[in-house]
């Protein structure tokens, strides 16, 4: 499985996929129905964007789980960060996006972290075996649902200059 943000670089951009696409596009349902997970990923990149039988498919594939600068990721993918557009798929690691203006914002419009770390585990277990995973992912699938407005308040807060740590401004 593919970290996140994963990335396939192009001669003008990237290719990579926003919680819009994954969720709010009739072809993001088609993703999400054919892939069963790794919706961010390079499989999810590629059916994306039809690349699975052309030239462009075979272009390097790229992914970083290092937030603490803008500067690990192309410029359009911190664009469409900072805008928020990466809404709904929230991990620990994104957590130092946030300045403590931030996290206290979090804190005050999150409900609970319950959801959230009952949806992580799921889906970490899930991950570790997938022949066994089937029982496990729809399990976790209906956990991750309930807490994705979790990860709607993290990139509402995000989207704030001001929430932001230092470098992310």
């Amino acid at each position: 499985m593919c970290e996140y943000i994963s990335w396939i670089p192009k001669k003008k951009g990237n290719y990579f996929l926003t919680y819009h696409q994954v969720f709010e596009t009739e072809k993001g349902q088609q993703l999400r129905d054919k892939l069963k997970g790794d919706w961010y990923g390079h499989s999810g990149i590629k059916f994306y964007y039809d690349l699975v039988d052309t030239d462009e498919s075979s272009y390097l594939q790229k992914e970083c789980t290092d937030f603490s600068t803008p500067d690990n990721f192309p410029a359009d993918i911190v664009m469409a960060i900072k805008a928020g557009e990466m809404g709904g798929y929230l991990k620990d690691n994104l957590f130092v996006l946030l300045s403590e203006d931030g996290i206290g914002a979090y804190s005050l419009e999150c409900p609970s972290y319950a959801d959230l770390n009952k949806a992580y585990a799921d889906w970490k277990k899930a991950d570790a075996d997938r022949n066994k995973a089937d029982a496990d992912w729809n399990k976790a699938y209906a956990d991750w649902n309930k807490a994705d407005a979790l990860g709607k308040i993290f990139w509402k807060v995000f989207s704030n200059p001001l929430n932001r740590i230092e470098v992310w401004r």
